[in-house]
């Protein structure tokens, strides 16, 4: 499958997820009846089902540490997140502003933007590649 194709097939499989979890865990009606384990849960299932799609999309690009940079990126915030979990469970510690500022970074990771800007990444590097040839 062509490159550009791989990018719009993904491009809709992470909005199509970014939905359901905005649907199933965030604002959707059956949230209230959730509970915020379940919920919590279900954001990490969200956010590791992204991840692999993003994978398929980039790992064969021409330029190969975009595949990379998307492992990364993904690596740190999901390493990030499970630490704040593990502190916020065991000690108790963390306010409730800096919690939901990690709210925002599982947002930003479980929605398209980083597969956009990574694309438009890609389109500047392709076309230094291009013009440097």
């Amino acid at each position: 499958m062509r490159q550009q194709n791989k990018f719009r097939v993904a491009l809709a499989l992470i909005t199509i997820i970014c939905f359901l979890d905005y649907q199933l865990f965030t604002e959707g009606y059956a949230v209230r009846d959730i509970s915020p384990i379940v919920r919590q849960v279900g954001h990490f299932v969200i956010l590791m089902a992204v991840i692999p799609v993003g994978w398929w999309a980039w790992k064969n690009h021409p330029i190969p540490w975009f595949g990379k940079l998307w492992l990364y990126s993904y690596g740190v915030a999901l390493g990030f997140i499970v630490l704040v979990g593990i502190l916020k469970m065991t000690t108790g510690i963390l306010t409730e502003d800096f919690l939901d500022w990690v709210t925002t970074v599982r947002y930003f990771f479980t929605s398209p933007l980083p597969h956009l800007l990574l694309y438009m990444l890609s389109l500047i590097a392709m076309q230094r590649n291009s013009n440097a040839q």
